[in-house]
């Protein structure tokens, strides 16, 4: 069985800061049951640069911490 999986829970320093969201559990049990991993980063894959300042929408913007508009 095959498994789309977000590159940061298995410890790739792909966040927009820069680091992961290893998470040991979710490896160790998709190991156990022989998964096939498929990598992914969606932020990545669209272009974004990392590390990149963090952003989150605001009135239908896509505004970073310094309020510039990223959308």
């Amino acid at each position: 069985m095959k498994a789309l999986i977000s590159s940061c829970l298995l410890g790739r320093n792909i966040k927009y800061s820069g680091g992961n969201n290893l998470t040991p559990k979710l490896v160790e049990i998709l190991k156990k049951y022989n998964v096939e991993l498929v990598e992914v980063c969606p932020e990545a894959f669209g272009g974004l640069s990392i590390p990149r300042e963090p952003a989150e929408i605001i009135n239908g913007k896509v505004l970073n911490r310094v309020g510039k508009d990223v959308s």
